[in-house]
């Protein structure tokens, strides 16, 4: 039986605009019935997250934190998301229908989440990507199927846009384009259409678990202004069906292109210099070709600037061990924001293994951190100058106080957490020398 539900609860998200203390603008409001829809516009009933646009991005107190990780991770383009629990298990999946009130265009990636009842852990499996195929359904029920993440004006209506010309100009769009062209991002400006639409994100063929568990991460670096969701439907199936022969879909893979060039004839140097130029995951699949490039790629040097974001969804307490903490004697730069459920000895391993080296951690919406990872940090990392802990609201005020032992702090982002005076009053005094930024918006009630 084809059932539409909507959200009952908010698992995880990065960010929002409103406070935690009232409704307005806030996370929470995509759980529950349409409220918006079919009106377009700034509504205080809507999600909306607290940045837009590529203005952020250029802030100093952004390059500073961006600035350390030069390795390119272009697949990667998320700059929000949100975790949604339905209340019913879905077993045949049909669509997830994003019901986007103002400035539409921005949703990134899609996925489902398989949770292991025996410890509440989930493991996140991608199922739709921007730019694959989507439908919008417009206000009139009609449907538009949408290729290749065209979804301007002029994509959808070419028949119609000398009558909207006007329009459009009186919208007095204010970003700048030169900035835009620096973003690594997919979706062009304004993303799309400007219009209240319901996204239709395709949920096709079987999968063999059973999920009410959503996570859609969004990119608005190119939009104009905020983003705002009424509200997200999951249609499918809620039935009992025997699933133990489903097979998940499969990307086909792409011929690899041959060379004659040999890559271990080059100098150390070099090669370092190339290799640098690699994201992490073509680095680790350069080290399986032969002996001599695997000691090249996974020398130290390779690790001084590690961004595991990208690959929060992969990154597990075994990777860590087996991985990550052996090649990390000499990284300077980390982040392991978005990760999820790594374990405090995991977390300590690392940590211990990066040492002095440390200037820069990244630890945005980390739930599993506690008073003891503070410590750790502490310990460890003496020699830290950038920390953020955006988003760790699982830490209490008491956990925090730890870090007013740090003495080389120039940048702290405490945004949407528990710390308090106790902690404040004398971190700001200790690093009074160094400190050039802190953020402290939206304390954690």
């Amino acid at each position: 039986m084809i059932t539409e539900q909507t959200p009952n609860r908010i698992h995880r998200a990065s960010s929002q605009y409103g406070s935690d203390r009232a409704h307005s603008y806030s996370i929470g409001n995509i759980c529950g019935n349409v409220q918006i829809y079919p009106a377009y516009g700034d509504a205080v009933e809507a999600l909306v997250f607290r940045t837009y646009g590529p203005w952020w991005i250029d802030l100093p107190s952004y390059r500073e934190h961006r600035q350390g990780f030069f390795r390119p991770e272009h697949e990667f383009t998320s700059r929000d998301f949100v975790e949604i629990e339905f209340p019913n298990y879905v077993y045949r999946g049909e669509s997830l229908n994003i019901y986007e009130t103002y400035n539409p265009g921005s949703v990134e990636v899609v996925y489902i989440g398989q949770d292991d009842p025996s410890n509440g852990h989930i493991t996140w499996h991608e199922v739709w990507r921007f730019p694959q195929d989507f439908r919008i359904c417009l206000r009139n029920d009609d449907e538009i199927l949408v290729r290749n993440g065209r979804q301007q004006m002029n994509d959808l209506f070419p028949n119609e846009i000398d009558s909207l010309v006007s329009s459009m100009k009186s919208l007095h769009l204010t970003t700048d384009n030169q900035l835009i062209e620096r973003i690594n991002t997919k979706h062009s400006y304004p993303p799309a259409a400007r219009f209240p639409r319901i996204l239709k994100i395709p949920l096709d063929g079987s999968y063999p678990f059973p999920f009410k568990f959503i996570r859609i991460e969004f990119d608005h670096s190119t939009a104009n202004y905020y983003i705002e969701i009424d509200t997200v439907r999951l249609c499918g199936d809620i039935s009992v069906v025997n699933l133990s022969h489903s097979t998940p879909k499969s990307i086909p893979n792409k011929p690899i292109e041959q060379t004659n060039f040999d890559l271990t004839k080059l100098p150390f140097d070099i090669l370092c210099l190339i290799n640098s130029y690699l994201d992490l995951r073509s680095l680790v699949h350069l080290s399986m070709t032969c002996r001599y490039l695997r000691e090249q790629s996974l020398h130290a040097l390779q690790f001084r600037s590690l961004n595991l974001q990208p690959y929060w969804n992969r990154i597990t307490d075994q990777s860590i061990n087996a991985f990550f903490s052996r090649h990390c004697s000499q990284t300077r730069w980390l982040s392991l924001a978005w990760t999820q459920s790594i374990q405090f000895d995991s977390f300590k391993n690392l940590l211990t293994n990066c040492s002095q080296n440390l200037i820069q951690l990244e630890l945005s919406c980390c739930q599993y951190l506690t008073k003891d990872s503070i410590q750790t940090i502490v310990d460890n990392c003496s020699n830290i100058q950038i920390l953020n802990l955006e988003s760790c609201y699982s830490l209490t005020n008491f956990d925090f106080i730890p870090l007013q032992h740090l003495s080389h702090l120039r940048s702290l982002n405490v945004y949407r957490t528990k710390i308090d005076f106790r902690t404040l009053l004398p971190l700001i005094y200790r690093n009074r020398e160094h400190f050039e930024h802190i953020n402290l918006g939206k304390k954690f009630q």
